[in-house]
């Protein structure tokens, strides 16, 4: 059975709230439509306007399938379940996913921006991923070093996004400030608390929707191929340079996975990943089987091609706890269960913007 067979066969996918419920026929058949009524339901429609969903189908193709893709994986893969099982966590963990898959790539192809990069959102979520240095470090480095591709030079889309995602909060918020919405200001704000004059920001929508915007500017940080070593240290970014005393594969081991953003950010990579579309592949002809054996997570995938095989393989060498076994046009990624089990987990609050 092929992935787009199974995904048909789910009856009752996850939306985030009262969103409405599509099929995914229909979704994928039509995914910038799908992108400006379902995201754009959810507030983003001025957004949409000026990502690369609303001029390229194939990169519109592969954040609808992102999207669901991850929602199929996340129940599959029992240790990417958010630490709290009750409702509301799992209500915030399917808002946290919607804002990942719509924003991840929507600045793919983007060559310059007027405004200054906001890097406000790694000042209240600088103790998981990657430090504030590290991505402003990196975002300089492409910057600066950037290759063409199709004629235009690009900037790194993940760090864009992230900083897109914090201004609009920002500026919402301004908003229901100014235009005194009572509905934004009960969500902005812990129940429109007045002190001194001046509103209460809720701090746990704050610093989740901090959190989930790092997740996206990581997810698109690579580790140093051989050829572009030097480039990395001029940057002062040694600890992306496999080798090094300094590198680590992410998430970093001494905290792996314990809280659910590190799983936002593992269920992104690895979703990001294994999205076939990207890779020219349709859903039609590949199969993924996800299960677990008693020792193992195991995602055994079939019907790969040659350029989908080889970027899987190199997962294994920035992404933590995996290892790959390819035989043919198939290929398995194994997942160590005590890797992901065997710790109490502290509960994170995601937040709902």
């Amino acid at each position: 059975m092929s992935l787009f067979q199974k995904f048909m066969e789910v009856k009752d996918w996850k939306y985030y709230s009262m969103l409405p419920v599509q099929h995914y026929g229909q979704a994928i058949q039509l995914p910038v439509q799908f992108i400006r009524e379902y995201f754009g339901f959810g507030g983003k429609a001025d957004f949409l306007l000026n990502s690369v969903y609303s001029r390229n189908e194939e990169r519109a193709r592969h954040v609808v399938n992102t999207y669901f893709l991850g929602l199929f994986l996340q129940t599959k893969l029992q240790f990417l379940k958010p630490y709290s099982s009750d409702l509301q966590a799992n209500r915030h963990f399917l808002w946290a996913w919607f804002l990942c898959a719509l924003y991840h790539d929507a600045f793919f192809d983007v060559a310059e921006v007027n405004e200054p990069i906001d890097y406000g959102f790694c000042t209240f979520s600088n103790k998981f991923l990657y430090s504030s240095m590290t991505i402003k470090n990196y975002f300089e480095k492409n910057r600066n070093t950037a290759t063409s591709y199709d004629k235009n030079i690009h900037l790194d889309h993940g760090v864009l996004a992230a900083s897109q995602l914090y201004r609009n909060y920002i500026r919402t918020l301004q908003a229901a400030v100014a235009y005194s919405d009572t509905y934004l200001l009960d969500f902005f704000t812990e129940q429109g608390v007045l002190i001194s004059g001046h509103l209460k920001i809720n701090y746990k929508t704050f610093y989740s929707l901090c959190k989930v915007a790092k997740v996206i500017a990581c997810h698109n940080i690579y580790v140093s191929s051989v050829g572009e070593q030097e480039k990395y240290r001029a940057c002062k970014l040694h600890h992306l340079i496999p080798g090094n005393a300094k590198f680590h594969k992410m998430p970093h081991e001494q905290n792996y996975l314990r809280n659910d953003y590190e799983k936002l950010y593992y269920l992104l990579c690895l979703t990001d990943l294994l999205e076939p579309s990207k890779r020219g592949l349709s859903l039609h002809n590949i199969d993924f089987d996800v299960c677990f054996n008693g020792e193992k997570y195991i995602i055994d995938i079939l019907g790969a091609n040659d350029k989908y095989l080889k970027t899987v393989r190199e997962a294994a060498d920035w992404l933590t706890g995996i290892n790959i076994f390819q035989d043919g046009q198939r290929i398995e990624i194994a997942m160590q269960r005590e890797r992901f089990n065997g710790f109490i987990a502290p509960y994170m609050y995601f937040g709902q913007w």
